[in-house]
């Protein structure tokens, strides 16, 4: 949830509050432990042994759910005639705790909630396993011919530009689809 909807259920002002107190609200099996701290870990270089601040762990588990939501529905989306679509799981929640909610209880969107919207967009631009390799995926849910030029770059953790390559594309309107294999050096 919200900080602010954590402030309001617990009785805590948010410069007070801690990861532990969220440790009773937590059902999912093997709590926090098992939940969160192998992808806070992996993702943002943080557990959730308590040690980190509850202000930085809060917004990393929000970016967590807002990643990992944005990439499952890109994905089905991006797997046409496989997948034509998704369904929103768990849009609201009933209590304030822990959950795959893109609403908290008060109704404040979470960034998932963003970014989800943002992965339902008309026209879909990405980069996705196809396949044996990666492919350029465009998916076109809009009205009209999706069609340009796209600059695909390869670049290192430091920015430095590996590679890059201009590919056209063109995606028919209303379910359209269109995927170019990207070269594997």
């Amino acid at each position: 949830p919200t900080v602010r909807s954590l402030e309001e259920a617990l009785g805590i002002p948010a410069n007070e509050l801690a990861i532990d107190d969220l440790a009773t609200r937590q059902r999912a099996w093997g709590g926090d432990e098992i939940q969160y701290a192998p992808y806070l870990e992996e993702w943002f270089a943080q557990g959730s042994d308590g040690q980190v601040d509850f202000e930085v762990w809060h917004w990393a588990c929000q970016l967590l759910q807002a990643r990992a939501m944005s990439i499952g529905c890109t994905w089905l989306r991006a797997n046409r005639p496989r997948c034509e679509g998704a369904l929103i799981w768990q849009l609201n929640d009933v209590w304030t705790g822990h959950s795959w909610s893109l609403l908290d209880v008060k109704h404040r969107p979470k960034p998932a909630y963003y970014a989800v919207q943002s992965a339902f967009d008309p026209v879909l631009l990405g980069i996705e396993p196809v396949g044996e390799g990666l492919s350029l995926v465009v998916v076109n849910d809009s009205t009209e011919v999706c069609r340009g030029d796209v600059l695909v770059r390869r670049v290192d953790f430091k920015g430095r530009e590996i590679a890059s390559e201009v590919f056209e594309v063109a995606a028919a309107p209303r379910r359209g689809r269109c995927e170019v294999k990207l070269p594997e050096d």
